[in-house]
């Protein structure tokens, strides 16, 4: 998590963060004793009402400053009741009152855009926007300059700028109205099914920020709950079919600041990572955790926070012979420090790293804080970012991670930013067909929209972005995953609300966006539609968080079985009866898996075998020497033709060449 406004911890876990609270206490003192009594200067103008006629052309404008003394303050707690960072003489910040005056009827066709900028390279802001004493959103990353994107309702709000490292600067304030991007008409398909299966008692009780994998060899699934690693048995000889969990935690699982589990799913290798310092305890087994074998955990010089860890087949010219003696894929351990992020690769499928890389090449590309690490089949290795300049964008690299370029999330229109992504609180997420050239880029949107975007190039350009949250009315989301099948499939997971910003009477669910079409179009469904997965807010402030909202942490995560059926491991922070049926949120974060069960695969090999309407079917996979062999059993009355058909697909070549290299 980010240090600045995002990093977790546990008293238990964190003598080396508490080292450094204290060292920054220590260096706020300081500066307090030194302070030359030099005022600042307040907003000109203290206050302003925004309307229709407030466009890029024509925004409202304040400055305020100069600033002389930092104030990092939510570091140490600064955050109060969710109000914000301090503000008085001692810990200065600025406070202006934003008037939005505009008709009804808005809210999803124009926004509202906040940009705060200051002159000084050394400098840096953070900004956040207060409704009814709470914070509605913020922006604290590392760019200059700082944006947020407030919903085109009418209301007032505080306009709060926090100068969290300066040296007598001043900022300048705009803000205007924008329409935006016209809305794409969604997919006609039928929205696939899914059943949600939670953790027995006693295990997965602590879910925040979830990994979940599935190992294609043998289709077990695993799931990381913290410090527990849990492995799920699936039987689909019944319907509907049953999950077995089992804890099989390495010797490693004792002390974590992030928790983090990676699947190779063609190679069956799980890595389990816990965070330690600018390290982590790391284990890999290729037996589904009946054993483990400790590894280094990452690159020497790692980053301090939020670690990744992802794999996949090398690039060319290092390419490897998948059934040869040696492990044959790259893996990398990726982390942020700050200001920057670092990836490293291990050549012998995680057991010992090389150096590490930085990612971006100047503070001014993207924030320190990123999103999961993913390789796609042809080896090109894609870390996202929710924060670059004044949109997200996601880092590249085509040499098995020596070099790395940053690709923006833009249209192709060069003449406005309309349709153009702007940035966000959460990470947003990469999906990758099966053959590597298709990328899916799944995000919140700055106005709090689930949004994805689609490139053919390998990143280097984008399109089809759209807002698949528009039917469902979905204006707030937390915790973007995608995963992709075949090219033109992929599934995008989130929770979702139908209330924007951060209103404490919003009710989140567990949504799934699939496209069968190469991201052209989207069709979007609700799949814990009565039992909501949280009540009230979601906060992304890390350790600033003042209250108990901070139960489900960072992420969620997604994967596909070999079979093309989507898995969402969540954790759910509403359990109980009372809290289900309507009462107070439980702030729990239960493990729980959400699995496909109907419709169309992201494998379309399988989709047969999902849209059956009657009989139960049986996979049973068998291995020999050269290959892997499918079969499956029908045996409800009257499915002969569901039997040939599946006869047919199970012995044609595109089934077997799926099953290789999908």
């Amino acid at each position: 998590m980010f240090i600045r406004r995002l990093m977790k911890y546990s008293t238990s876990q964190s003598f080396r963060l508490r080292v450094m609270l204290c060292a920054l206490v220590v260096a706020l003192l300081c500066a307090v004793a030194i302070y030359r009594s030099v005022g600042v200067r307040a907003s000109d103008p203290a206050n302003g009402t925004l309307t229709l006629a407030n466009t890029e052309s024509n925004p409202l404008t304040y400055t305020a400053g100069p600033f002389f003394v930092s104030n990092q303050t939510a570091l140490t707690g600064g955050i109060i009741d969710g109000v914000g960072q301090q503000c008085n003489p001692t810990f200065q910040c600025d406070d202006y009152t934003l008037i939005v005056n505009v008709p009804d009827g808005l809210l999803d066709t124009k926004e509202i855009r906040v940009i705060v900028a200051w002159g000084k390279p050394v400098s840096d802001f953070d900004i956040y926007a207060l409704k009814n004493n709470k914070i509605f959103t913020s922006a604290g990353s590392s760019m200059n300059p700082e944006t947020i994107t407030l919903p085109a309702v009418s209301g007032v709000y505080t306009i709060r700028s926090v100068p969290f490292t300066v040296s007598g600067d001043t900022i300048t304030t705009t803000m205007f109205i924008r329409d935006k991007a016209p809305t794409t008409q969604p997919s006609t398909e039928t929205p696939p099914s899914y059943r949600n299966y939670q953790s027995p008692a006693g295990m997965g009780d602590g879910a925040g920020e979830p990994s979940i994998g599935v190992n294609w060899k043998t289709g077990k699934v695993m799931f990381e709950a913290k410090l527990q690693t849990l492995r799920v048995t699936f039987d689909d000889t019944v319907s509907p079919a049953t999950a077995t969990w089992a804890s099989v935690s390495p010797n490693t699982n004792h002390v974590s600041l992030d928790p983090i589990l990676f699947t190779d799913s063609r190679t069956g290798r799980t890595i389990v990572s816990q965070l330690f310092g600018t390290t982590s305890l790391s284990s890999y087994s290729d037996d589904d955790g009946a054993t483990w074998i400790p590894n280094e955990g990452g690159g020497m010089t790692s980053g301090i926070d939020h670690q990744t860890v992802g794999g996949g087949p090398f690039h060319d010219p290092l390419t490897r012979n998948q059934s040869g003696p040696v492990y044959p894929n790259a893996v990398y351990y990726c982390s942020q420090d700050l200001y920057t992020a670092f990836c490293a690769r291990s050549d012998n499928g995680g057991l010992t790293y090389g150096p590490t890389i930085p990612i971006y090449t100047s503070i001014d590309t993207c924030s320190g804080i990123h999103g999961h690490v993913k390789v796609a089949f042809n080896g090109i290795v894609y870390v996202p970012n929710h924060t670059c300049g004044l949109n997200q964008g996601v880092a590249i690299s085509e040499d098995n991670g020596i070099n790395w370029r940053v690709s923006k999330v833009v249209d192709a229109d060069t003449t406005n930013a309309i349709g153009d992504s702007t940035p966000s609180d959460w990470d947003p997420s990469i999906g990758t067909g099966k053959k590597g050239t298709t990328v899916y880029f799944g995000y919140k949107n700055g106005d709090g929209h689930p949004h994805v975007a689609v490139s053919y190039d390998h990143a280097t350009s984008w399109s089809y972005d759209q807002d698949v949250g528009v039917a469902s009315h979905i204006r707030n989301i937390a915790f973007p995953t995608v995963v992709a099948g075949d090219e033109d499939r992929a599934a995008f997971a989130f929770l979702g609300s139908d209330l924007p910003g951060d209103d404490p009477a919003a009710v989140w669910y567990l949504y799934v966006s699939t496209t069968y079409d190469r991201g052209r179009t989207w069709v979007t469904t609700n799949i814990t539609p009565n039992d909501p997965v949280q009540r009230g807010t979601i906060c992304s402030g890390g350790i600033s968080c003042s209250g108990n909202d901070r139960n489900l942490l960072d992420f969620i995560d997604s994967t596909v079985d070999s079979q093309g059926r989507v898995l969402v491991g969540y954790a759910d922070g509403c359990i109980t009866p009372q809290c289900i049926g309507g009462g107070p949120n439980d702030f729990k974060s239960k493990a729980t898996i959400a699995r496909q069960t109907g419709g169309k695969r992201l494998f379309a090999d399988f989709d047969s075998a999902s849209t059956l309407t009657s009989g139960a079917s049986l996979l049973a996979e068998t291995t020999n020497t050269s290959d892997r062999m499918l079969a499956r059993i029908f045996n409800a009355p009257g499915a002969r033709s569901a039997r040939s058909n599946a006869a047919r697909i199970n012995r044609s070549p595109s089934l077997t060449t799926a099953r290789k290299g999908s």
